[in-house]
């Protein structure tokens, strides 16, 4: 009797454990086809994407077939949307390696393939995944003529859908008259500055846009984003527009202005920083950028006094900018601050001691 149950028992578990063997093989079985399939389709996609840079490259030679014989045989083998994705990562995997006519062919293949299209439907798609491949191919493509249905994301309820699109629209505009958009409220993260700069230095120096132009925007998001790019591609004719930022009623784009005046040597708006300094004698933050600002263009006869009056400022990082302001205009502060109202000798001597400290130097 024990031998017999013991008979059965080993068939069981011979019998879980083929039926378990098994399974693992069915399914591996799809996963294994669909793979073959993925790396036949690729290969067959990637020959007739080298015929078309080739042919572009032998335009007038008639042993090549022409672009519709292409686009013909392409189209009958894009029919599932398996298909159309491959074919779409391959074209712009392809044509970031490529420039002129040969990566305007892929970019035709895209647009008279219903490629496009496809890209353009992930646009209503309730994925996030799949609206932010939409726009990152459109972009990519340069779609130009997509640009208002790209828009009409900058004001999506998730924060990375805006940012998406805005950078899409950024890299899609640079041929339009705009380049920016008003409407666009998010932060501009450092990533998205990055991508954008990154496209900027792509393109042909006459393209870039003059980003003072939105120095007047209404959106303080756009208005630090265009101070910015001014100052990675040093745009020295925004100079003028600059000085008007200095009145902003924002002390943080007022700052950014003034910080950049005095990084590029503007002298002649020395009066109008130290204005601001004074308008907003309190906010440390820009009393340091100011300061830093006058210690680049500022005249010691001229601004000693203006400088001087950050001794009796609270923060100690404050009273230390001002001290190696002045020295740096080669005012001496002992002799410049001793008949300074407020001025105390005790006080000076320990922070005059740091600043000149040799390991405390920069």
């Amino acid at each position: 009797m024990s031998d017999s149950i013991f008979l059965l028992c080993g068939l069981a578990f011979a019998l879980a454990g083929f039926t378990f063997f098994t399974a693992i093989l069915i399914g591996r079985t799809p996963n294994t086809f669909r793979k073959r399939k993925y790396e036949a389709l690729q290969e067959e996609f990637q020959k007739t994407i080298n015929a078309l840079i080739i042919r572009e490259n032998h335009k007038n030679d008639l042993r090549y077939f022409s672009l519709e014989s292409y686009l013909k045989d392409l189209r009958y083998k894009i029919r599932s949307s398996f298909a159309k994705q491959l074919l779409i990562d391959l074209l712009i995997a392809n044509k970031q390696n490529l420039k002129g006519d040969s990566a305007t062919v892929l970019k035709e293949v895209y647009s008279q393939l219903p490629l496009k299209r496809h890209s353009y439907r992930k646009l209503h798609k309730l994925s996030l995944i799949k609206k932010i491949q939409g726009l990152q191919e459109l972009a990519e493509m340069e779609c130009h003529d997509m640009l208002p249905a790209i828009q009409e994301l900058l004001d999506h309820r998730k924060v990375v859908i805006q940012q998406e699109s805005f950078i899409a629209t950024v890299r899609l505009a640079s041929e339009s008259p705009f380049v920016l958009v008003d409407h666009f409220t998010s932060p501009i993260t450092p990533w998205m500055e990055v991508a954008i700069q990154k496209h900027l230095n792509s393109i042909p120096a006459e393209r870039i846009p003059k980003f003072w132009r939105w120095f007047y925007s209404a959106n303080k998001e756009i208005k630090k984003f265009a101070i910015t790019m001014a100052r990675q591609f040093r745009q020295l004719e925004s100079i003028p527009h600059l000085e008007a930022l200095l009145g902003d009623l924002d002390i943080e784009l007022a700052g950014m202005a003034a910080e950049l005046l005095g990084e590029w040597g503007a002298v002649q708006y020395a009066d109008a920083i130290v204005n601001l300094g004074n308008v907003h004698p309190g906010h440390e933050a820009l009393s340091l950028k100011v300061i830093a600002a006058m210690a680049q263009i500022g005249n010691g006869e001229a601004h000693g006094v203006f400088l001087a009056s950050y001794m009796n400022y609270g923060s100690h990082n404050v009273r230390i900018g001002a001290i190696n302001a002045m020295q740096d205009l080669h005012l001496n502060c002992r002799d410049f601050l001793i008949d300074h109202e407020g001025f105390h000798v005790e006080e000076f001597e320990m922070i005059y001691a740091h600043v000149n400290d040799p390991l405390l130097r920069k």
